[in-house]
Protein backbone atom coordinates (compact mmCIF):
# COMPACT_ATOMS: atom_id res chain seq x y z
CA UNK A 1 0.00 0.00 0.00
CA UNK A 2 1.00 3.30 -0.90
CA UNK A 3 -0.53 6.28 1.09
CA UNK A 4 -0.43 10.09 -0.37
CA UNK A 5 -1.55 13.61 -0.38
CA UNK A 6 -2.05 14.90 -3.83
CA UNK A 7 -0.70 18.44 -2.33
CA UNK A 8 -1.49 21.17 -5.16
CA UNK A 9 -5.21 20.40 -5.05
CA UNK A 10 -7.08 17.90 -2.61
CA UNK A 11 -6.97 19.52 0.35
CA UNK A 12 -8.96 21.80 1.95
CA UNK A 13 -12.34 21.12 0.60
CA UNK A 14 -14.42 24.78 0.92
CA UNK A 15 -17.92 23.40 0.09
CA UNK A 16 -18.91 19.48 -0.13
CA UNK A 17 -22.27 18.44 0.09
CA UNK A 18 -23.14 14.71 1.67
CA UNK A 19 -26.43 14.03 0.16
CA UNK A 20 -23.97 14.65 -3.42
CA UNK A 21 -23.82 12.39 -6.23
CA UNK A 22 -26.65 9.61 -5.26
CA UNK A 23 -26.95 7.34 -8.10
CA UNK A 24 -29.83 5.07 -9.91
CA UNK A 25 -28.51 2.42 -7.35
CA UNK A 26 -28.86 4.40 -4.50
CA UNK A 27 -25.22 4.23 -3.42
CA UNK A 28 -23.48 7.04 -2.23
CA UNK A 29 -20.74 8.45 -4.35
CA UNK A 30 -16.96 8.30 -3.39
CA UNK A 31 -16.47 12.28 -3.65
CA UNK A 32 -18.99 12.99 -1.17
CA UNK A 33 -16.83 11.13 1.19
CA UNK A 34 -14.48 14.15 1.14
CA UNK A 35 -14.47 16.06 4.86
CA UNK A 36 -15.20 19.46 3.99
CA UNK A 37 -13.05 22.31 5.52
CA UNK A 38 -9.99 20.49 6.13
CA UNK A 39 -6.81 18.72 4.34
CA UNK A 40 -7.73 15.53 2.98
CA UNK A 41 -5.40 12.30 2.21
CA UNK A 42 -6.90 9.32 0.08
CA UNK A 43 -4.80 5.89 0.55
CA UNK A 44 -4.33 3.71 -2.26
CA UNK A 45 -3.57 -0.04 -3.55
CA UNK A 46 -1.81 0.59 -7.02
CA UNK A 47 -0.48 -1.38 -9.54
CA UNK A 48 1.89 -0.57 -11.33
CA UNK A 49 3.52 -1.68 -14.49
CA UNK A 50 5.91 -0.47 -17.67
CA UNK A 51 3.36 -0.31 -20.71
CA UNK A 52 5.80 1.17 -23.46
CA UNK A 53 9.48 -0.39 -23.37
CA UNK A 54 10.55 1.59 -26.92
CA UNK A 55 13.92 -0.24 -27.15
CA UNK A 56 13.02 -3.66 -25.67
CA UNK A 57 15.73 -4.15 -23.28
CA UNK A 58 14.33 -4.57 -19.96
CA UNK A 59 15.70 -0.77 -18.20
CA UNK A 60 13.34 1.89 -17.68
CA UNK A 61 14.70 4.69 -20.02
CA UNK A 62 14.33 8.13 -21.41
CA UNK A 63 11.25 7.95 -23.77
CA UNK A 64 9.20 4.79 -22.04
CA UNK A 65 6.19 5.06 -20.07
CA UNK A 66 4.75 4.03 -16.77
CA UNK A 67 1.41 3.04 -16.61
CA UNK A 68 -0.61 1.94 -13.51
CA UNK A 69 -4.08 1.34 -11.50
CA UNK A 70 -4.96 2.42 -8.33
CA UNK A 71 -7.88 1.69 -5.66
CA UNK A 72 -8.38 4.37 -3.36
CA UNK A 73 -9.64 2.77 -0.16
CA UNK A 74 -9.97 5.66 2.50
CA UNK A 75 -10.63 9.15 3.17
CA UNK A 76 -8.63 10.73 6.02
CA UNK A 77 -9.12 13.92 7.68
CA UNK A 78 -5.10 15.01 8.26
CA UNK A 79 -6.40 18.23 10.74
CA UNK A 80 -9.19 17.00 12.59
CA UNK A 81 -8.46 13.35 12.72
CA UNK A 82 -11.27 10.86 13.68
CA UNK A 83 -12.17 7.52 11.74
CA UNK A 84 -11.54 7.59 7.98
CA UNK A 85 -14.46 7.21 5.23
CA UNK A 86 -14.08 4.08 3.40
CA UNK A 87 -14.83 3.48 0.06
CA UNK A 88 -16.13 0.80 -1.99
CA UNK A 89 -18.07 -0.59 0.87
CA UNK A 90 -20.82 -0.10 2.91
CA UNK A 91 -22.79 1.46 -0.23
CA UNK A 92 -20.12 3.71 -1.01
CA UNK A 93 -18.62 3.62 -4.36
CA UNK A 94 -15.24 2.85 -5.10
CA UNK A 95 -12.43 5.59 -5.83
CA UNK A 96 -10.53 4.26 -8.40
CA UNK A 97 -7.35 5.40 -10.83
CA UNK A 98 -5.32 5.43 -14.42
CA UNK A 99 -2.23 7.46 -14.39
CA UNK A 100 0.76 7.49 -17.43
CA UNK A 101 3.46 9.20 -17.21
CA UNK A 102 6.62 9.79 -19.92
CA UNK A 103 10.03 9.48 -18.67
CA UNK A 104 12.07 12.70 -19.34
CA UNK A 105 16.10 12.30 -17.60
CA UNK A 106 16.89 9.90 -15.84
CA UNK A 107 20.40 9.84 -13.62
CA UNK A 108 23.22 7.23 -12.84
CA UNK A 109 22.47 6.71 -8.70
CA UNK A 110 24.63 3.26 -8.47
CA UNK A 111 25.05 -0.08 -8.20
CA UNK A 112 21.71 -1.96 -6.61
CA UNK A 113 22.27 -5.15 -4.31
CA UNK A 114 24.25 -7.43 -6.62
CA UNK A 115 27.07 -4.91 -6.46
CA UNK A 116 27.31 -5.46 -10.37
CA UNK A 117 27.12 -2.20 -12.70
CA UNK A 118 24.71 -2.44 -15.73
CA UNK A 119 22.22 -4.69 -14.40
CA UNK A 120 18.51 -3.91 -13.75
CA UNK A 121 18.50 -3.49 -9.70
CA UNK A 122 21.14 -0.51 -10.48
CA UNK A 123 19.66 2.76 -9.44
CA UNK A 124 18.63 6.00 -10.80
CA UNK A 125 16.93 9.44 -10.66
CA UNK A 126 13.92 9.44 -13.05
CA UNK A 127 12.26 12.51 -13.62
CA UNK A 128 8.58 12.03 -15.67
CA UNK A 129 6.46 14.19 -17.75
CA UNK A 130 2.95 13.93 -19.54
CA UNK A 131 2.33 11.87 -21.76
CA UNK A 132 0.02 13.02 -24.90
CA UNK A 133 -1.64 9.95 -25.99
CA UNK A 134 -2.92 9.11 -22.39
CA UNK A 135 -5.06 12.40 -22.45
CA UNK A 136 -5.83 11.97 -25.48
CA UNK A 137 -7.16 8.70 -24.60
CA UNK A 138 -9.35 9.32 -21.48
CA UNK A 139 -10.37 12.93 -23.17
CA UNK A 140 -8.33 14.45 -20.87
CA UNK A 141 -7.00 18.27 -20.73
CA UNK A 142 -3.23 18.70 -21.92
CA UNK A 143 -0.69 17.64 -19.22
CA UNK A 144 -3.14 15.10 -17.37
CA UNK A 145 -1.31 11.99 -16.26
CA UNK A 146 -3.89 11.08 -13.54
CA UNK A 147 -7.77 10.02 -14.14
CA UNK A 148 -10.00 9.66 -11.26
CA UNK A 149 -13.49 7.31 -11.50
CA UNK A 150 -16.06 7.05 -9.09
CA UNK A 151 -17.76 3.37 -9.80
CA UNK A 152 -20.76 2.00 -8.05
CA UNK A 153 -19.76 -1.47 -9.25
CA UNK A 154 -16.92 -1.90 -7.11
CA UNK A 155 -15.22 -4.48 -9.07
CA UNK A 156 -11.89 -2.65 -8.53
CA UNK A 157 -9.32 -6.20 -9.77
CA UNK A 158 -5.69 -6.06 -10.25
CA UNK A 159 -5.19 -9.41 -9.65
CA UNK A 160 -5.60 -10.97 -13.76
CA UNK A 161 -4.86 -9.32 -16.56
CA UNK A 162 -3.55 -5.79 -17.24
CA UNK A 163 -6.97 -5.38 -19.57
CA UNK A 164 -9.17 -6.15 -16.86
CA UNK A 165 -7.69 -4.10 -14.43
CA UNK A 166 -8.11 -0.93 -16.63
CA UNK A 167 -11.18 -1.63 -17.23
CA UNK A 168 -12.44 -2.07 -13.14
CA UNK A 169 -10.27 1.17 -12.91
CA UNK A 170 -11.90 3.15 -15.42
CA UNK A 171 -15.78 1.45 -15.54
CA UNK A 172 -17.32 4.61 -13.31
CA UNK A 173 -17.60 8.40 -13.96
CA UNK A 174 -14.72 10.34 -14.19
CA UNK A 175 -14.48 13.22 -11.43
CA UNK A 176 -11.19 14.11 -11.81
CA UNK A 177 -7.79 14.43 -13.51
CA UNK A 178 -4.38 15.84 -11.92
CA UNK A 179 -1.22 16.57 -13.83
CA UNK A 180 1.62 18.17 -15.06
CA UNK A 181 0.07 21.09 -17.33
CA UNK A 182 2.81 24.13 -16.94
CA UNK A 183 0.58 25.84 -14.85
CA UNK A 184 2.70 26.00 -11.47
CA UNK A 185 6.17 25.98 -11.03
CA UNK A 186 6.16 23.93 -8.13
CA UNK A 187 4.60 20.39 -10.27
CA UNK A 188 7.02 17.65 -10.30
CA UNK A 189 6.33 14.21 -10.55
CA UNK A 190 10.18 12.34 -10.29
CA UNK A 191 11.55 8.91 -8.34
CA UNK A 192 14.35 8.74 -6.51
CA UNK A 193 16.49 5.47 -5.71
CA UNK A 194 14.88 3.70 -8.31
CA UNK A 195 15.86 0.75 -10.26
CA UNK A 196 15.59 0.22 -13.47
CA UNK A 197 14.01 -2.89 -13.77
CA UNK A 198 10.86 -3.31 -15.83
CA UNK A 199 9.98 -6.17 -14.68
CA UNK A 200 10.00 -5.94 -10.90
CA UNK A 201 7.40 -9.54 -10.51
CA UNK A 202 10.16 -11.42 -8.98
CA UNK A 203 11.16 -9.51 -6.29
CA UNK A 204 9.21 -10.72 -2.56
CA UNK A 205 6.60 -8.65 -1.47
CA UNK A 206 7.76 -5.70 0.50
CA UNK A 207 10.37 -5.35 -1.51
CA UNK A 208 11.90 -1.60 -1.81
CA UNK A 209 12.07 0.10 -5.27
CA UNK A 210 11.95 3.33 -4.89
CA UNK A 211 10.53 6.80 -3.28
CA UNK A 212 8.32 8.50 -5.75
CA UNK A 213 7.44 12.29 -5.33
CA UNK A 214 5.23 14.08 -7.48
CA UNK A 215 2.98 17.41 -6.97
CA UNK A 216 0.23 17.51 -9.47
CA UNK A 217 -2.10 20.36 -10.54
CA UNK A 218 -6.06 19.63 -11.02
CA UNK A 219 -6.67 19.65 -15.32
CA UNK A 220 -10.12 18.25 -14.30
CA UNK A 221 -13.45 18.72 -11.79
CA UNK A 222 -16.34 16.85 -12.73
CA UNK A 223 -17.51 16.38 -8.77
CA UNK A 224 -19.26 19.48 -8.23
CA UNK A 225 -16.79 20.27 -5.18
CA UNK A 226 -14.66 23.13 -4.93
CA UNK A 227 -10.74 22.00 -4.02
CA UNK A 228 -8.79 24.81 -2.27
CA UNK A 229 -4.87 25.50 -3.31
CA UNK A 230 -2.78 23.37 -0.63
CA UNK A 231 0.72 24.36 -1.10
CA UNK A 232 3.27 21.77 -2.02
CA UNK A 233 6.29 20.83 -0.23
CA UNK A 234 6.86 17.44 -1.33
CA UNK A 235 4.26 15.70 1.12
CA UNK A 236 3.27 13.14 -1.13
CA UNK A 237 7.02 11.16 -1.07
CA UNK A 238 6.44 7.85 -0.87
CA UNK A 239 8.43 5.24 -0.28
CA UNK A 240 7.27 2.41 -3.18
CA UNK A 241 7.24 -1.05 -2.34
CA UNK A 242 6.82 -4.23 -4.54
CA UNK A 243 3.37 -5.24 -4.50
CA UNK A 244 1.93 -8.83 -2.64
Amino acid sequence: MKTFTLKKTLGAVAALSLGLGMNMAHAVSAVSQFFPGTLNQISDNDAENLALDNNGNGFLDVGDTVRGISNFQTIEDLIGGGPAHVLGAGGVNELTAIFEAEVTSRTFVGNGFDGIAGTGDDLYNYSFGAYAPFAAEFGLPAGSVLALFDDAASNYDRTQTVAIGEASATGGALVLAYGLPGLDTDELFRAQNAQQNVDLSGLAAGTFVGTFQFQFTQTLNNTGLIFNQVAAGLQGAAGDTSAP
